[in-house]
């Protein structure tokens, strides 16, 4: 099954290939006067590359390649067997899966008091891949637990994060925008292939994000690249803007449902699940008590006791 999708991901990549809506000469324009001199930074074509590559979301071939990578990481994730189980359970695992997002995905979405009890095979699918995926390719994680972005955070400590090679968890960010949305996004421009050097070291230009900022409105070469505003971009195929690609993976009408079902399946029910979370919640719920004088903008996972903590 797997190696079938794969075929076809080839076929549908060319098929994007021709579709592309903005080319590098535009995005490379474009960044230089933004952010004059940028052209003399050694990564350049790699932010060039980003742009080009987040910006024409599903017409780009990387991020379709991307998609497909990460679809079947999360289904061997799901489908792992031992060697004397058949293909036929590692399908009905998936099935499974389907069914078990389905049901709670609609639980979510009528309020109902009971969801479904989760399959042991389906903790922590996304954050797994995720996380083995960046601690292989150059990102300091220490697991699955990234620290969790529950309000603004500072530009000091978001560009300290940058340069330290550290993802986040994006609860803060909204629903629409999606808690996983940005490391789903680097996955996509590693995987997807979109440079030599995203594809091996793509933590090295992850970090150079935050080199160069805006003074009017106080944005960063980050926020351009990856972290663009809705409200500013009307084109919904620009993955620059978080919010387009998480609704373009949840949205049942779009092709995400043949290209990644299983990925897609995953973000609406993070979807329904965060519809009634609001920052002060979810720190209530991690913190297990009500959190002194206003939530933190950040929580840190502490190993040692195993729980999160508001970042001092």
């Amino acid at each position: 099954m797997l190696a079938r999708r794969t075929s076809q991901a080839d076929t549908e990549a060319g098929q994007c290939y021709n579709a592309l809506m903005l080319d590098e000469g535009t995005a490379e324009k474009e960044l230089k006067t933004l952010y004059p001199g940028i052209e003399k930074h050694k990564y350049f074509k790699e932010h060039v590359r980003i742009s080009v590559a987040l910006g024409n979301g599903p017409h780009s071939k990387e991020m379709i390649k991307g998609l497909y990578a990460l679809e079947k990481a999360m289904c061997e994730r799901i489908a792992r067997s031992r060697f004397w189980e058949s293909e036929s359970t590692r399908v009905r695992r998936l099935k499974t899966a389907f069914q078990y997002w389905k049901e709670r995905r609609a639980s979510y979405a009528t309020s109902q008091e009971e969801s479904p009890e989760k399959p042991s095979d389906l903790r922590h699918v996304l954050t797994d891949v995720l996380g083995k995926y960046e601690l292989h390719h150059g990102f300091q994680q220490s697991g699955v637990k990234v620290p969790v972005y529950v309000d603004n955070v500072k530009t000091s400590l978001f560009v300290q994060a940058l340069k330290e090679r550290r993802h986040w968890k994006d609860v803060g960010a909204g629903r629409y925008h999606g808690e996983f949305t940005h490391r789903i996004q680097w996955y996509l421009l590693s995987a997807g292939g979109v440079s030599a050097l995203l594809i091996k070291e793509p933590a090295l230009v992850f970090a150079t994000l935050g080199d160069y900022q805006r003074e009017n409105p106080g944005r960063t070469l980050w926020d351009d690249l990856c972290d663009r505003r809705a409200l500013e971009t009307p084109n919904k195929d620009d993955w620059r803007v978080p919010d387009y690609l998480n609704e373009w993976l949840f949205t049942e009408t779009s092709a995400a449902r043949n290209i990644c079902p299983v990925l897609s399946a995953f973000v609406g029910l993070r979807f329904e699940k965060r519809a009634p979370t609001t920052a002060t919640s979810y720190v209530l719920k991690k913190l297990r008590a009500s959190p002194e004088n206003g939530h933190p903008p950040i929580l840190d996972f502490d190993k040692k006791d195993k729980v999160y903590k508001p970042r001092a």
